[in-house]
C-alpha cells in the first residue's frame, strides 16, 4: 500500500523542503510507504530581467554566487532524502496520466493559498479518481478568507475529501463556511519530529557555525517588515549582547544593517544555524517552526495581530509563546536577562506533537483500510 502526497516540495524554499521530508519520515515511522508526487508547480514563466536583478546578480557574483550553492544544496537534498515519483508531472500529464494511490494525502505548506495556486486545483487532487480516499495534512490557506471565484472552486474539490486538518485557526473557519466539515488543527509537519531527530540531519551540517548569535530569517514575501524589523533585531542585540547573523540574505540586508551574512546555507546547514542559535528573529513561519523545536527564544515578526496569515501567531499560541509575536511596526523593548520570556513551553510542544502524529496515525489507519476491507 502506497500513500501519494501533493505538496510545494519543489519550491526553493527552506520550509518547502523540510516540511515535505519530515512528513515522508513520519509516514515511514508509522509503518507506510509514501511518494511524493513530483509535480513542477510553480510552473516556469519567462522572466524579464530588470535592475532589481542586475543588482541581486552582481551582489551575488561579488560574493561568489551563494544562491546558486544555496539551490544545488537544495536540489541534493531532495535527491538525497525525498521519495518522488518516477514521473515529473506538469499540469496536463497529472490530468491525463494520473498517478495512483491506496491513499491521496494533500501535505502541509501554503497548498491552497489562492495568491499561490489561484485556479489551479491540483493540490486538491482533483486529478485522482473521484471515488479514491483523500485527506489532507497540516495543509494552509494563508489567509482567513478565500473568496470567489476561488470559493465554489475550491469547495468541488475539498468536499471530497474524507478527512481535512489544517495548520491555522483560520482554516478551521474556512472549512467549515466552504464545505461544512470539521476540520482539526495539527501541527506543521516539521513539528512532528523531535529535536533529536532533526540533530541528526543538522550533524551532517560542514557550515562553520559561529558560537552565541542571534539568527536573522527573514523572507519578506508576505508583506514587508523593514524596517521594523531591524530596528528589534537591534535592542534584542543590545540586550543580549551578542553578534547578529542572518542566513541567505537579500543583497541589500546585510550591507545595509552591517549584519555578518552566513550565504550559500543548505537545508541541513539551515537546521543546524537554528540548533546552535541564542536567540531567533524572523518573519518566516518555518523560522518559528525550527526555533519552537529547538526550544531557542524567539521573536515572530507580524504584519499585524489581526492580519489574516496567522501561522505564526497560531503555532506560538500552541506552545506557550504567545510573548514572541510582535508586529513590526509596534513598539519594542527587551531587557538584559529577558531572554527566557520568549522561549515555548517543552510540555506543550510534547504535547502537540503526539497529538498531530496520531491524528494522522489515525486518519491514515482508517482510510487506507476502509479501502482494502
Amino acid at each position: 500500500m502506497k500513500i501519494g502526497i501533493m505538496t510545494m516540495h519543489r519550491v526553493q524554499n527552506m520550509g518547502s523542503v523540510l516540511q515535505a521530508y519530515a512528513l515522508q519520515y513520519k509516514i515511514k515511522q508509522l509503518g507506510y510507504e509514501s511518494e511524493l508526487i513530483n509535480y513542477a508547480f510553480p510552473p516556469a514563466k519567462e522572466k524579464q530581467f530588470g535592475l532589481k536583478d542586475l543588482v541581486s546578480w552582481g551582489w551575488d557574483m561579488i560574493h561568489g554566487f551563494p544562491e546558486k550553492k544555496r539551490k544545488k544544496k537544495i536540489e541534493e537534498f531532495r535527491t538525497r532524502f525525498l521519495s518522488c515519483s518516477e514521473k515529473t508531472y506538469d499540469r496536463s500529464l497529472l490530468l491525463s496520466e494520473p498517478p495512483q494511490y491506496d491513499l491521496y494525502c494533500t501535505g502541509s505548506d501554503q497548498v491552497w493559498n489562492p495568491f499561490h495556486v489561484g485556479e489551479d486545483t491540483s493540490f486538491m487532487m482533483d486529478f485522482a479518481p473521484v471515488d479514491s480516499p483523500r485527506i489532507a495534512y497540516a495543509s494552509s490557506f494563508a489567509t482567513r478568507e478565500v473568496e470567489e471565484p476561488y470559493f465554489s472552486l475550491y469547495a468541488k474539490y475539498l468536499s471530497r475529501y474524507r478527512e481535512i486538518t489544517v495548520r491555522e485557526e483560520s482554516g478551521v473557519g474556512i472549512i467549515k463556511q466552504m464545505i461544512d466539515k470539521e476540520a482539526l488543527v495539527v501541527c506543521d509537519p516539521t513539528l512532528l519530529l523531535s529535536s533529536e531527530e532533526w540533530g541528526g540531519l543538522a550533524d551532517s551540517s560542514t557550515l562553520r557555525a559561529p558560537k552565541g548569535y542571534i539568527l536573522i530569517y527573514l523572507l519578506g514575501y508576505m508583506f514587508n517588515p523593514r524596517p521594523g524589523f531591524y530596528g528589534i533585531v537591534d535592542k534584542v542585540s543590545k540586550a543580549l549582547k551578542l553578534p547578529v547573523y542572518i542566513v541567505n540574505p537579500f543583497a541589500s540586508d546585510s550591507v545595509k544593517h552591517n549584519i555578518k551574512a552566513i550565504k550559500g546555507a543548505g537545508p541541513a546547514d539551515f537546521v543546524r544555524l537554528f540548533k546552535e542559535a541564542s536567540f531567533v528573529v524572523t518573519d518566516s513561519f518555518h523560522g518559528a517552526a525550527f526555533a519552537t523545536i529547538f526550544n531557542v527564544p524567539m521573536i515572530g515578526v507580524v504584519k499585524d495581530f489581526n492580519n489574516g496569515d496567522g501561522r505564526i501567531s497560531t503555532l506560538r499560541s500552541k506552545v506557550g509563546g504567545d510573548n514572541s509575536i510582535w508586529c513590526h511596526s509596534s513598539p519594542f523593548t527587551m531587557r538584559e536577562g529577558e531572554k527566557d520570556l520568549f522561549r515555548c513551553d517543552p510540555s506543550k510542544v510534547n504535547n502537540l506533537r503526539t497529538y498531530s502524529t496520531n491524528v494522522l496515525k489515525r486518519m491514515i489507519e482508517n482510510n487506507i483500510n476502509d479501502e482494502h476491507n
